[in-house]
């Protein structure tokens, strides 16, 4: 053995042993003699890892892939420092890279878990399917496979794979939280009531369950849950405070001055901020648009730049010409199916979900709710990982594929979208899909489903975009946190719904318009049925009784009412940035 490869071997000694200061110092200075010396390059990058020096060790790895191009361990390492640093898409591309040259069930479940982070549930899924299968021991696995099912709309493959878990607390909120999105309120009632109401539960299953009764619209048992977080978890006693505060049960200006001094990050003091800011609503409407505004300028402190959502409407809005429209034959498949789809869609806050909570009081309706169908099955049609980490890229680079695009293709996609809404349903012949965003997928919509109602709700647009305003929507709705770009958003979604009723030659799209529905009820809801082939009902004066996992419960849950009509009033200047780029919408 040479002195480069006995002095190599004493240093990796020394990295074995645990002394990583050490072991870095001596591979570093020894590596300007041998700068090409493997052992004392790989020390270096596993001890720049290993001490959290990520940005570092991934320089490291990158070298070593120059000098061992075929090396899956090399893939695998810069897999791990780009998912430990949250970079998904570099992480699944190495990890893919690795597991090309070599088959390991970890690899395969930190893919599966890249996949996941990026919203490409299918990949993850039929990834994490892989793990299993070769044996893979680990407790984390078969819970990642129901999240991913879940966040897929599977929600009956879940629902079997958690039947399978262990008997405990987290097999029964996944029952709860599956039959919660499977709109089956009893069900889920059943599982609380026997499996978790009255045990003393983990802080994290007790945020989880606040959820599950919200979305019952079970609001003391959700203040309960909250009142419960405050004493026993100091990471949530502030979101707690400020729940409290927002259902008037603490004092809203100590809990505001209280919040101004508590250190966290940006996103949660946001969330604190959003909920707190209810608690002024109609008391003193400018402290709640302060209030909504810091929250808003906390998550997006920039001026929102729209050239992305841009790209997404113009491809949503091209792509018609490219999808292939389904075959004779699929089409008289999907139409034996048992059941219509029918999609409802428009702006968030547009009344959609005011809209699906009557049509689901009908004997032959069943509200489904915002399914992940469209977004799961579409990514799939594309089958790579994404180039631009950024919602509306993602949700519609499909249509970027235009050699997918194809009527096979299209068929698959109708088939599997049909199978998937299938779970629903009991004895309905209707099932509603109210999913805001897929306006964006209306091209996909008319081709593949040419039998199909599509119910577009409309709202006064100041109106619908105040309500948006409010809300601490996720970051695809980053449109929604800056009142000029929100505006202009509005305008592109205005001018996308255009075009597509321009496109619509069957006449599949019916336009609703929410302050019509709410004015005249019985009316408005005489033309939807009738839209849907449906019989009349009394659907207005029946309970309602379903989950509804949208910031909408609570509305919902109060049946039709006007007062969320003028929004703008006292609040003109607040809100003139938004106004002066709608005003082309009023003449």
């Amino acid at each position: 053995m040479d002195l480069e490869q006995q002095t190599a071997e004493q240093i990796k000694q020394v990295y074995l042993g645990g002394n990583l200061p050490k072991a870095l110092q001596l591979a570093q200075q020894n590596l300007q003699t041998w700068p090409r010396n493997l052992t004392l390059l790989k020390v270096q990058a596993y001890c720049f890892f290993q001490m959290g020096r990520l940005k570092e060790a991934t320089v490291c790895f990158h070298e070593l892939e120059q000098l061992e191009p075929n090396d899956p361990n090399t893939f695998a390492n810069l897999g791990h420092c780009y998912l430990s640093l949250k970079y998904y898409d570099r992480a699944a591309r190495n990890y893919i890279k690795a597991l090309l040259k070599q088959f390991n069930a970890e690899w395969a479940v930190n893919l599966g878990n890249c996949y996941s982070a990026l919203g490409l549930y299918e990949l993850a899924i039929l990834t994490l399917q892989r793990a299993s299968q070769s044996g893979l021991k680990d407790e984390n696995l078969a819970p990642n496979f129901v999240h991913n099912l879940i966040k897929a709309g599977r929600l009956n493959h879940a629902l079997s794979v958690t039947n399978a878990l262990p008997q405990g607390e987290l097999r029964s909120l996944f029952k709860a939280e599956i039959l919660a999105a499977l709109n089956q309120p009893e069900r889920t009632e059943a599982v609380l009531a026997q499996e978790l109401e009255g045990k003393s539960l983990a802080v994290p299953t007790l945020q989880r369950l606040h959820n599950v009764y919200r979305h019952l619209g079970n609001k003391e048992k959700e203040i309960a849950v909250v009142e419960e977080l405050l004493t026993r978890d100091p990471n949530s006693s502030m979101l707690a405070k400020c729940m409290l505060a927002a259902e008037g049960k603490l004092d809203a200006k100590e809990v505001e001055a209280e919040l101004e001094q508590y250190a966290q990050d940006d996103l949660s003091q946001s969330t604190c901020y959003f909920i707190l800011a209810k608690a002024f609503k109609k008391t003193d409407p400018q402290h709640w648009f302060a209030l909504t505004q810091k929250a808003n300028q906390l998550q997006n402190p920039q001026k929102t730049n729209l050239s992305i959502h841009k790209t997404s409407f113009e491809e949503a809005k091209s792509a018609v010409r490219d999808i292939a429209p389904i075959s004779a034959t699929d089409a008289k498949v999907s139409e034996e199916k048992g059941f219509a789809p029918v999609f409802i869609l428009g702006m968030p806050r547009s009344g959609t979900t005011l809209v699906e909570t009557l049509l689901g009081n009908h004997s032959k309706v069943f509200a489904a709710g915002e399914t992940p169908l469209m977004d799961a099955l579409t990514a799939a049609i594309h089958g790579t990982v994404p180039e631009v980490i950024h919602g509306h890229a993602m949700r519609t680079r499909y249509l970027q594929e235009k050699a997918k695009l194809i009527e096979e293709n299209v068929g698959v996609f109708a088939h599997n979208y049909l199978d998937s809404l299938a779970q629903f349903k009991q004895h309905e012949t209707h099932i509603t899909d109210k999913t805001p965003h897929n306006f964006l997928h209306l091209g996909m919509i008319l081709k593949a489903f040419p039998h199909a109602k599509i119910i577009h709700c409309k709202r006064d647009p100041i109106s619908n975009c105040i309500s948006i305003f409010e809300q601490n929507f996720s970051q695809f709705h980053d449109y929604g946190r800056d009142l000029e770009a929100l505006g202009e958003y509005y305008l592109m979604y205005d001018e996308l719904m255009r075009f597509f009723k321009q496109q619509d030659s069957q006449n599949q799209i019916l336009d609703v318009q929410y302050e019509a529905l709410v004015a005249e009820p019985n009316k408005g809801m005489e033309t939807i049925l009738s839209h849907l082939s449906l019989e009349p009902e009394d659907v207005l004066n029946q309970p309602t009784r379903r989950t509804i996992l949208t910031s909408s419960n609570e509305q919902a849950t109060q049946g039709v009412y006007d007062s969320s009509v003028n929004r703008l009033e006292g609040l003109e200047d607040a809100f003139s940035p938004l106004v002066d780029k709608l005003k082309s919408l009023y003449h």
